[in-house]
């Protein structure tokens, strides 16, 4: 059975007398409706803004591919499950493009001929290309993927090639493929084309002549110049090199995929310790970089991940560990007390703290500003945590404020600065705040090296939390099983992504 949001998505295209089918890979159609692999769908150009309305109704989104893998009849329409928390992609075709590796340098005319020939998938409710055409469709595709230099690749086009084709082997009739395959291309591939069924095995020869002889024919269908080819050749091939330089070197690197065509969306998970925030930051930021472009961002205080200054800040106070009476990492919170206030320590001791917190306000503003960054050119951002300023002291609020108006006026330019850092919170605002509540009894199993107060104050006070009308709060219990939170967390993402691409739409409108 398909997920839900593709079955309801098939049953429109039906309902709507929507010309399509999925063309390519129908050896796993199982794991294509059940968003364990893409939908490659290919329809009729003639349909296409009813097509894109569809999609749209059925809450899939328009992201764009990064410049260098984007085609103008090939679009990635994306959505997200709620029952299942995945992330559904589907590959709209309008147009047959294919080429080299990752790049779609000619196109096939063979729309219609696809169309015409497909056939119903009881099972799955959906239609898929014949075995024939779609045997055909996979030869002339490995053709023209066949690298004379890249060696590694071509083992993958092999070992694609093989798993699908022993598929389609017994459904193949090669009396029936050399009349499809001579009707579209000559008689002279329409026999290589058979050479390759019958021997039911890659052959780097036959392959090669094959290709040989595809590219002459279609000259005039060209999408792509031979030199665009080479340049987007040699961006792969540096791309390559650069992710495995970063592997050895344990760089994260980031690899673009693909953005939003209006702005992105800022997404907060908050909850007190034990809520399992850091666990559903994880799982959403894992799930949305399988095909989009997200960036995850710790912005809380403790052992997640430091920028390098305030890393080096944390070191060189661990060995002082005697300033704070307390060993190992050190944190503000941990300096200041939960008590006492700051001005009712020594002079030193707040220097102490004063330094560190600003080392930590620095770090967010740094953060907040790569962030509205990433915002603006599309990307979805996943943050655990978030800076405020509508309560000081703690849940990630100033922490220097009993300082503002100190008579030491380092004490007094340090609190002033730290302040300055959390207020560009407000500019650079969440569009989505996720505040993840549990009975207090659940929370204390969990985080036990805590106080029940301690927890309750954490969580009242993230209730408190309040922000601007263009942030929307959505409060979730973590009763549930955690991909039932995550499925949530998705859907409540979806419905941002919805409401920034009809403010866009308004705006395009009214210009």
């Amino acid at each position: 059975m398909a997920l839900q949001i593709i079955k309801r998505l098939l049953e429109d295209l039906h309902t709507n007398d929507i010309n399509y089918c999925h063309w390519k890979s129908n050896e796993h159609i199982a794991a294509s409706v059940h968003a364990d692999t893409d939908l490659d769908m290919l329809f009729d150009v003639s349909q296409k803004q009813q097509v894109i309305a569809i999609l749209t109704s059925n809450h899939f989104y328009l992201f764009e591919a990064v410049w260098y893998k984007k085609y103008n009849g090939i679009v990635d329409y994306i959505g997200f499950d709620k029952e299942t928390g995945k992330i559904v992609h589907v590959h709209t075709h309008f147009h047959l493009d294919l080429g080299e590796v990752g790049i779609k340098s000619y196109h096939l005319p063979w729309e219609q001929l696809i169309l015409e020939r497909k056939i119903f998938n009881e099972n799955y409710w959906i239609y898929t290309s014949p075995p024939v055409v779609e045997y055909l469709l996979l030869v002339v595709r490995t053709a023209f993927k066949q690298d004379p230099i890249n060696y590694r690749s071509n083992r993958r086009i092999i070992n694609d090639f093989n798993r699908e084709a022993k598929w389609l082997y017994p459904q193949v009739d090669p009396k029936y493929l050399k009349p499809i395959s001579e009707s579209v291309l000559n008689r002279k591939m329409a026999d290589l084309i058979e050479q390759i069924r019958i021997k039911e095995h890659y052959d780097k020869r036959l392959f090669g002549a094959l290709k040989k002889q595809l590219k002459p024919h279609f000259a005039k269908n060209r999408v792509l110049t031979a030199q665009r080819v080479a340049l987007l050749k040699t961006l792969h091939l540096l791309k390559s090199v650069k992710l495995r330089i970063d592997k050895l070197l344990g760089v994260k690197g980031r690899t673009r995929r693909r953005s939003l065509p209006h702005q992105g969306i800022i997404v907060s998970l908050m909850g007190a310790d034990g809520a399992g925030k850091s666990t559903q930051t994880k799982l959403i930021t894992k799930e949305l970089a399988k095909k989009v472009d997200v960036l995850f961002m710790y912005m809380g205080s403790g052992k997640g991940d430091k920028s390098f200054q305030r890393r080096i800040m944390s070191f060189l106070f661990s060995l002082g560990s005697s300033a704070t009476k307390s060993g190992g990492e050190t944190k503000p919170q941990d300096a200041m007390g939960k008590k006492k206030k700051l001005s009712g320590k020594s002079v030193f001791k707040q220097m102490v703290v004063s330094a560190m917190a600003v080392s930590l306000a620095f770090e967010r503003k740094s953060r907040l500003k790569r962030i509205e960054r990433e915002r603006k050119r599309g990307g979805i951002v996943i943050c655990d945590r978030y800076p405020q300023t509508a309560i000081f002291g703690h849940n990630d609020g100033p922490l220097l404020y009993d300082n503002i108006n100190s008579a030491n006026l380092i004490l007094k330019k340090m609190a002033g600065y730290e302040l300055s850092c959390y207020a560009l919170a407000k500019q650079v605002f969440p569009d989505l705040v996720v505040k993840l509540t549990g009975d207090i009894e659940t929370l204390y199993a969990r985080r036990p090296e805590l106080t029940k107060e301690e927890i309750n104050k954490k969580q009242e006070g993230i209730a408190e939390l309040e922000f601007g009308k263009e942030t929307t709060i959505v409060k979730l219990g973590i009763d549930k099983p955690k991909s039932a939170i995550k499925g949530e967390i998705l859907h409540a993402i979806s419905d941002q992504i919805e409401k920034k691409a009809g403010a866009a739409e308004n705006i395009r409108v009214k210009v």
